[in-house]
């Protein structure tokens, strides 16, 4: 692994940070994150949407995964390579009847699943986050799960990443809110993030119960959660309040209000 991934304007992502063992097929994904964690954030910079000290957070989100990476890869690759005659008696004997054995637990398939698909992979820890919320099960920094929802305004169903594909952030709110609250959300954001940050709005309704579940809302509570452009949720809060959304855009995430 390469000793830092960037260099004053010089930044290193795929192969070019990080070279390891094939085990495991984790290579093109993890290059393909890191271009997206990079690629987000460099156009924000570039079209002035965002300060430039948001470039930062690039290696301090990627260089712990690429760590972790190398680490596992390694020690998969070195079993598998070993010569040791304990090593190989035991892949002889119990390696498959081992794994064929955990491979019945589903609470396994789904860890090992991801793992492999790295859909697992969190920023927990990064500094782009604010987590003001109770909930225990999914945080800011984890990557917005794939969920099915009902949009109650085009009246389809399609999904929580669907919502979140087009450029910039995104703002979801879950609760019951009457339509004047929702006209000043759309425009306060009209007004200072237009073209930057996308909204939506998501009722307690008996289709959509697996979302608040899956949030830890009550069907009377709200939540506001705020999508990064690479799919990772970067805020979330058991209220929704301008105020508060509007220092962590500013000050967390970086967005630069239009002049």
């Amino acid at each position: 692994m390469a000793d830092k991934f960037r260099d004053q304007r010089c930044f290193l992502i795929g192969d070019a940070a990080h070279i390891h063992s094939p085990v495991g097929g984790q290579g093109m994904n993890t290059g393909l994150q890191d271009a997206y964690n990079l690629a987000w954030k460099l156009a924000g910079v570039v079209n002035r949407q965002l300060y430039p000290t948001i470039l930062e957070s690039y290696v301090a989100e990627r260089m712990p995964v690429a760590k972790s990476l190398l680490k596992t890869t390694d020690s998969a690759f070195n079993v598998i390579m070993s010569r040791n005659w304990f090593v190989s008696l035991f892949k002889k004997l119990f390696l498959f009847r081992l794994l064929g054995a955990v491979w019945k637990s589903e609470k396994i398939k789904a860890v090992f699943f991801k793992q492999v698909s790295q859909t697992g992979i969190n920023y927990r820890h990064s500094k782009l986050n604010l987590h003001l919320a109770l909930a225990n099960k999914i945080k800011a920094g984890d990557r917005l799960p794939y969920l099915k929802i009902f949009d109650e305004k085009t009246q389809q169903e399609t999904d929580l990443h669907e919502w979140c594909s087009k450029p910039g952030f995104t703002l979801i709110i879950l609760g019951k809110f009457d339509e004047l609250y929702l006209f000043t959300i759309a425009k306060w954001i009209t007004q200072k993030y237009s073209g930057t940050l996308n909204f939506f709005y998501l009722p307690p309704t008996g289709k959509n119960l697996e979302v608040f579940d899956a949030f830890e809302v009550n069907p009377h509570g709200q939540k506001a959660l705020i999508i990064r452009p690479d799919m990772y949720i970067g805020f979330m809060c058991d209220t929704v309040d301008m105020n508060t959304m509007d220092n962590y855009l500013r000050n967390v995430a970086g967005l630069i209000p239009p002049q």
